[in-house]
């Protein structure tokens, strides 16, 4: 391999569909979706090493990768990235998200049940939601080992980040990989969960009872010492970091203000072709 390769093992609710953007506009037309429908099924390492030794790509990005299944230490170059978010508030926006699917079908457990019953019927009659409540920790290792995790993110091959932090983990990539993530500026967010009562006391209470919160809880707190132990080794000091930051958002505000004006003059565009129409003009 004369390039890197990376591999986003994507988190479900964890502002991957915002990431892959940034990805397909870094690594397009080299870049690569598998995206199956049942994403609690790895990929096998000799199903990841395939995509290494058969395909000309830079960037693979699913929901069925895992982080002890990419084998790093057979091909120079390879690389993950992940994102990981407060539990409580991902698995919160993960069940509405699913009630808000199309494709979900109706009597789907998740338009059957509230997110409190849900989790009673999981928590007292052993019911399976799979799809609804996972654990971060194993989507990334297909275990609940966080040790693993630590000493994976210490080889160098593995970027752990904190959704909260996203605008700051782009600033990191860009420093880390400036051959490969020329321009991580977005105009906005994309596959945003509608709206749900996000610190309803109550709801957090009865999330927290799921056994695996509280190891995704320290693997959210992990990511957030990464990242820093990034910055301090990446920048010379928290200044220079703030001020790339701000640089960033500022990047992102222009490619916002770009789109919002491309977008006005095709509404223009379209208005104007429909008026000169002759439908239009037979009804006037």
């Amino acid at each position: 391999m004369n390039e890197n390769l990376f591999f986003h093992v994507h988190i479900g609710k964890t502002a991957g569909q915002t990431f892959n953007t940034i990805l397909q506009r870094n690594f397009s037309p080299r870049m690569l979706m598998e995206y199956p429908m049942l994403f609690d099924v790895p990929f096998p390492r000799e199903h990841v090493r395939w995509y290494v030794e058969l395909y000309n790509y830079r960037c693979i990005s699913s929901h069925n990768l895992r982080w002890k299944e990419i084998p790093y230490e057979e091909f120079p170059g390879l690389y993950a990235i992940s994102f990981v978010r407060d539990p409580v508030r991902r698995l919160v926006s993960n069940y509405y998200y699913q009630r808000a699917r199309k494709d979900v079908q109706h009597d789907c457990y998740v338009n059957r049940y509230s997110l409190e019953e849900l989790i009673y019927m999981v928590l007292k009659k052993g019911f399976s939601a799979p799809y609804s409540l996972n654990s971060q920790l194993h989507s990334l290792v297909n275990d609940d080992t966080l040790g693993k995790v630590k000493k994976l993110a210490g080889t160098g091959h593995f970027c752990l980040f904190q959704t909260e932090r996203f605008n700051e983990a782009c600033v990191l990539l860009e420093r880390l990989y400036p051959n490969d993530f020329r321009d991580c500026a977005f105009p906005k967010s994309v596959n945003e969960t509608p709206a749900y009562t996000r610190d309803d006391p109550n709801v957090i209470k009865i999330v927290e009872q799921l056994p695996y919160i509280e190891a995704d809880q320290m693997l959210h707190k992990f990511s957030g010492e990464y990242m820093d132990s990034l910055i301090d080794g990446l920048f010379e000091n928290r200044e220079a970091f703030e001020f790339a930051t701000k640089d960033f958002e500022r990047r992102c505000q222009d490619k916002a203000a770009s789109f919002n004006h491309f977008l006005s003059e095709k509404k223009a565009w379209l208005a104007g072709k429909i008026k000169n129409t002759a439908w239009s003009k037979k009804i006037k």
